[in-house]
């Protein structure tokens, strides 16, 4: 829980602490976290229609698109890859597979979430953060 205290917007987070709470049988606060992590998809959803790359859907983190695929759109993911828009922003390039055998390729802008995951400064406090939790579990 001291993760998603500095990190409230991590689906992965969210979805994996609802998911522990329905383990629990405590169906109220899974619901809350779920519910947390679909209004984030919403906002993703309403950001783009991820149909090309001139119209591509905001992910908060790299992974973040995957998610999206599984929960939301409820497909399975094909082929993954990356490419660039037209302002030589990163994109997440995603095959969504459906149930019904028709593919259809996501277009996720994570320029953004690549600018921080790389930055040396971002790398040193990420690192920082992981040395304290090692040393709060001993």
């Amino acid at each position: 829980m001291k993760f998603i205290k500095t990190h409230p917007l991590s689906v992965k987070t969210l979805f994996e602490i609802s998911y522990s709470y329905h383990k629990l049988n405590q169906k109220d606060s899974a619901k809350i976290y779920s519910d947390q992590g679909f209004r984030i998809f919403e906002a993703m959803y309403f950001s783009g229609n991820g149909k090309t790359k001139e119209t591509p859907t905001f992910a908060l983190g790299p992974a973040d698109g995957q998610d999206y695929i599984y929960k939301f759109v409820n497909a399975d993911i094909g082929t993954m890859g990356s490419g660039r828009d037209k302002n030589g922003d990163f994109l997440d390039i995603l095959e969504a597979k459906f149930k019904d055998g028709q593919t259809l390729n996501l277009f996720f802008i994570i320029q953004h979430a690549t600018d921080k995951m790389f930055s040396s400064e971002d790398m040193k406090k990420m690192e920082k953060e992981i040395n304290t939790l090692e040393k709060e579990e001993k």
